[in-house]
C-alpha cells in the first residue's frame, strides 16, 4: 500500500539558509512515486516563514500524488536543491490529537 495525496498534514521545516517565504521563492517540488509535483506549503499564520523549527503545516498538491508507505518524510526542492523536509502526521499522531480534543 502506498500513501496517496492531495492535502496532507504534518510539520515542515527549512533545511538551510534563509527563512523561506512564497513573496521570494517559487513553489517548491515534491518527489513522488511518479516522479516530481509541484506543491504549496500552507502554514496556520498566513504570511509565516518556514524556518530551521519544525512547524504544523499542510501540502496542498493540484493533483494526486502518490509516495511510498513508509514516507517518513517528504523531501521538497526548489529546482534540484532539497530546501525543505516535510514529516507527515502518523495514525498514532492523529489518535493522541482527537483524544486531548
Amino acid at each position: 500500500m502506498h500513501l496517496v495525496v492531495m492535502k496532507i498534514v504534518g510539520t515542515v521545516f527549512r533545511l538551510e539558509g534563509t527563512p523561506w517565504d512564497y513573496q521570494n521563492n517559487v513553489r517548491p517540488l515534491a518527489f513522488g512515486l511518479g516522479g516530481f509535483a509541484t506543491c504549496e506549503v500552507v502554514l496556520p499564520e498566513p504570511n509565516g516563514l518556514i524556518t530551521k523549527t519544525p512547524q504544523s503545516a499542510e501540502l496542498h498538491f493540484p493533483r494526486i500524488v502518490q509516495f511510498e508507505e513508509a514516507a517518513g518524510e517528504i523531501d521538497l526542492y526548489d529546482g534540484p536543491k532539497l530546501v525543505m523536509r516535510f514529516r507527515p502526521l502518523t495514525l498514532a499522531d492523529l489518535q493522541a490529537i482527537a483524544a486531548t480534543a
